[in-house]
């Protein structure tokens, strides 16, 4: 989405070439974790962060998976500063 340079021209074919379904499956929490890097500057996008989840969760681009009350509550259980201390990579 980002026209990554480093992913290869076989690599960037290889994405296009997905079948239109099933579509990956992202969570809709992970939108808000990518938000969050976005913020705290870890991850450099172009333009506004609303723009590129428009693309990101566009139905042609994947599905996306609902957060379930589980999920809910292990995030409850999370310290408050669990996004600020996580090493990403």
């Amino acid at each position: 989405m980002l026209g990554d340079p480093s992913l290869s021209h076989t690599e960037r074919d290889a994405l296009d070439a997905l079948p239109a379904e099933p579509r990956p499956i992202f969570c809709e929490i992970s939108l808000w974790e990518f938000a969050t890097l976005v913020d705290l500057g870890r991850v450099e996008i172009e333009g506004p962060i609303e723009n590129w989840l428009r693309v990101a969760a566009s139905p042609s681009t994947l599905k996306i998976q609902a957060i379930t009350l589980g999920i809910v509550a292990e995030m409850n259980r999370l310290p408050a500063t669990f996004h600020l201390t996580r090493q990403i990579g």
